[in-house]
């Protein structure tokens, strides 16, 4: 191992970084951002959470670098704060007439007399 290289695993750090510290398991990615190992799963998945594998002959491991994590948990900061808020989003909708409550029982007999056996005439 003295001859300088890096392994495919741990890439090299580069020089306008300072070295990147690995996490190797689910549990130490999610200790790390403060969450489950069931949310960071799910975050790998479906929001890119910057996760790497390396394969073996029975599953593979994985691990992550601190500082791509606070990479992609800036990106996804920027995201959410850039989506409109739930205020925002109402004053779109001012163009949708309003959802109908149900009448007040004494109202619904004066909009329909036949229904209370009246005719509705003096």
């Amino acid at each position: 191992m003295g001859s300088g290289r890096f392994s495919r695993a741990e890439p090299p750090p580069s020089s306008s970084e300072e070295p990147r510290t690995r996490l190797d398991s689910w549990k130490e990615i999610a200790s790390y951002l403060g969450r489950s190992e069931k949310t960071v799963r799910r975050w790998e998945e479906t929001e890119g959470l910057p996760v790497h594998r390396l394969h073996h002959e029975k599953r593979p491991s994985v691990y992550a670098y601190t500082g791509e994590l606070e990479q992609w948990r800036e990106t996804r900061k920027t995201a959410v704060e850039s989506e409109p808020a739930p205020a925002d989003v109402g004053a779109e909708l001012d163009d949708e007439p309003a959802p109908s409550r149900p009448l007040d029982p004494a109202l619904r007999r004066q909009a329909d007399p036949i229904k209370d056996g009246s005719s509705g005439r003096s």
